[in-house]
């Protein structure tokens, strides 16, 4: 059994220049945004080199925690169309798995290819 390492949830599709500010400080050079996802403070970037996660929490106090995900270190993933409407990951040397769900109306047959372009 795999450790659900993270669950998050997004939906709705942003414009590049509204989270590029967030990531500014952590970008490396040559990493350029392609698509961001966000809902409730909760964004995921995918980037021309990783996929970087922002998840908002804390109820007393606010914390920001970003989770970068290498596309050479994703060894599988699952795109789940039916169920949780989202993305599976597993990560190299099989230390658990992230589960990324896109609410509707978010294509995520169109998300699920552009990973495998990352990723094959």
């Amino acid at each position: 059994m795999d450790i659900l390492l993270m669950k998050l949830t997004v939906s709705k599709k942003e414009e590049i220049d509204k989270g590029e500010n967030k990531l500014i400080k952590i970008l490396i050079p040559g990493e350029v945004i392609e698509h961001l996802y966000s809902d409730k403070g909760n964004s995921i970037w995918f980037t021309n080199k990783r996929i970087i996660i922002l998840e908002n929490g804390g109820l007393v106090v606010k914390k920001n925690e970003y989770r970068t995900i290498p596309y050479g270190k994703i060894c599988s993933f699952i795109v789940d169309t039916i169920n949780i409407r989202g993305l599976r990951i597993w990560i190299v040397g099989g230390i658990g798995e992230i589960i990324l769900e896109f609410k509707n109306p978010l294509d995520i047959e169109e998300i699920g290819r552009y990973l495998g372009i990352k990723t094959l």
